[in-house]
């Protein structure tokens, strides 16, 4: 007889776990979504939403004064209330002794230990010629700079949309040949 209720009780907590484990199941499957196409959409959906609230800009009254290939979404930290030569005077003395691999990976490691306080658009116009030039924010009443990282970034961002070069000029025409594209796969729908 104790092997038959040893046996039951076994039983009995196995289709307990089930129970329990479908119950869960059922609760989580209302959360996703299982058609393909839809999974998709809303996965994008979800992402751009948890990527546009994070990434709020401060100075989102110039968002209707800049077209849209000219604006640069940028993160200020700390770091860029320095102007850059006193960030360089920061990396050195930081990597003071070290070979030059180590230098890089403690000099990253440097800049990401400071957390973004500020998201910040930029008009490539006014910034892509001279990245050097300082930010000053009116809503904070305070005056960034940009890090040495990110002045190569928008010059180099720069170099491939400015409208006076050759590259510029590719990248328009790539530009209205999407566009005109994708007008003409609307049209076909």
């Amino acid at each position: 007889m104790d092997q038959l209720a040893s046996y039951r009780a076994e039983q009995k907590l196995k289709y307990e776990k089930k129970q329990q484990s479908d119950k869960v199941r059922e609760e989580l499957k209302s959360l996703f979504e299982f058609d393909p196409i839809k999974r998709s959409s809303s996965r994008i959906v979800k992402t751009a939403k948890r990527y546009f609230e994070k990434r709020k800009p401060v100075n989102e009254s110039v968002l209707n004064l800049i077209p849209g290939k000219y604006r640069y979404r940028i993160g200020l930290t700390e770091l860029n209330t320095f102007p850059c030569e006193v960030q360089q005077d920061l990396f050195e003395n930081v990597t003071n002794g070290y070979d030059y691999c180590m230098k890089d990976a403690l000099i990253q490691s440097f800049k990401d230990s400071y957390p973004i306080l500020h998201w910040v658009v930029l008009d490539l116009r006014e910034y892509g010629p001279c990245s050097e030039m300082a930010i000053y924010l009116t809503e904070y009443d305070n005056t960034f700079f940009l890090t040495e990282d990110q002045s190569k970034k928008i010059a180099n961002i720069w170099n491939c949309i400015n409208p006076d070069t050759s590259s510029g000029i590719r990248f328009q025409q790539m530009l209205d040949a999407s566009k005109s594209l994708a007008l003409i796969y609307n049209q076909l729908k």
